[in-house]
């Protein structure tokens, strides 16, 4: 609602006429957008007022919270105002942007996009493709999707067996990815409804692979990364993705019908409605993802985080003579009621020398 400003209010107040028409200006920009309450002041204080306004530095001021469209809570202002001391005003948008995802149906049809067919690129093939769901890995090289066609016979077979399910489909795809995505625009059951990147650890190599999916998918299709050594805010703009909204991390852990957790991180930017669909997709191939808070991003996975210090204080206090491998061990199996312990795992007889944690993943 625009609240009526009369000429003798403002001339009250001592303010100039250039004064009066940004400050009315400036009520029709903040009426416009947010509810507001008249709070009438006496005339020395309006003056004091006028006094602080022009000797403040100035501010930058954010509008939020807002149910107005963007035109209608930011319209153009006249370039008097814009030089004036009064107000500094930054336009930006304050509505996320939202996603609106494939039915359930629709993402059991059509495919997972998986770009990379290393160690790990075929384990998640086989994964999404042992509930009958189809599958589309892509790599440049032709002997890497040999190899992983004979890994993904091998074991698809005793992933449904332990899950009880029929396998789906897997198509590998070499060579050139835009004519493969280019023949599947016109079949509903062919355009993917996840993309996954799973190359080799190059930022640059992953920046652009995945904008250049992003161009060649359709707008309901997630890009998801599984990089343990960056994050996916870094593979957002120029060359890069332009759509941080359907963006996020994805790391797997180590693939095997009894290892099946799922880390999903925010790029930033990831809408939130992203979360709760990817989820119910994973659990219906039985995988157990854990969604990280949207604030929180960093290299690494968390039990890697967790993993290193157990990891590292085991080698200094072998190192340092405090106690021998084989100690440590039992103490773990006695505590934890666990099969091995950290000195088994690491594989380690003799003492050893901590490795730092570097800046980028463990």
């Amino acid at each position: 609602m625009m609240l009526p400003i009369a000429s003798s209010q403002l001339a009250a107040t001592g303010l100039s006429a250039f004064e009066a028409g940004a400050a009315l200006q400036t009520a029709r920009v903040v009426s416009a957008a947010i509810t507001t309450r008249v709070i009438r002041i006496p005339r020395m204080a309006a003056l004091q007022q006028r006094a602080r306004i022009h000797t403040a530095p100035r501010r930058t001021f954010t509008l939020t919270r807002s149910s107005a469209p963007a035109s209608a809570r930011l319209p153009n202002l006249p370039s008097p105002l814009l030089t004036s001391p009064i107000a500094n005003i930054r336009r930006i948008s304050t509505t996320p942007v939202s996603w609106t995802p494939p039915t359930p149906e629709e993402a059991e049809k059509r495919p997972v996009l998986i770009i990379g067919a290393g160690n790990l690129g075929r384990r998640m093939a086989t994964i999404w493709a042992s509930t009958g769901r189809p599958v589309v890995l892509h790599d440049i090289s032709e002997p890497a999707l040999l190899s992983a066609v004979e890994y993904i016979g091998d074991q698809l077979t005793d992933w449904c067996v332990e899950q009880g399910t029929h396998p789906g489909h897997v198509t590998t795809v070499s060579g050139d990815l835009a004519a493969a995505l280019s023949a599947s625009a016109t079949n509903l059951h062919l355009r993917p409804w996840m993309a996954v990147e799973a190359v080799p650890e190059d930022l640059a190599l992953k920046r652009k692979i995945l904008g250049e999916v992003e161009r060649l998918v359709p707008d309901d299709c997630l890009l998801a990364s599984n990089s343990s050594s960056y994050r996916t805010a870094e593979m957002v703009g120029e060359g890069g993705v332009a759509s941080p909204h359907r963006l996020l991390s994805t790391y797997y852990y180590y693939m095997s019908p009894y290892h099946r957790f799922v880390e999903l991180m925010s790029s930033g930017a990831t809408a939130p409605e992203v979360f709760p669909f990817l989820e119910a997709q994973m659990a219906g191939v039985q995988l157990r993802p854990i969604v990280l808070p949207p604030h929180v991003q960093y290299n690494g996975f968390v039990f890697n985080r967790i993993w290193e210090a157990i990891r590292g204080e085991t080698l200094r206090v072998v190192t340092e003579g405090h106690v021998k491998p084989e100690d440590i061990d039992e103490l773990f199996k006695d505590f934890f009621r666990a099969e091995v312990g950290p000195c088994g795992k690491m594989g380690l007889d003799v003492t050893g020398k901590s490795k730092p944690v570097g800046d980028r993943g463990f």
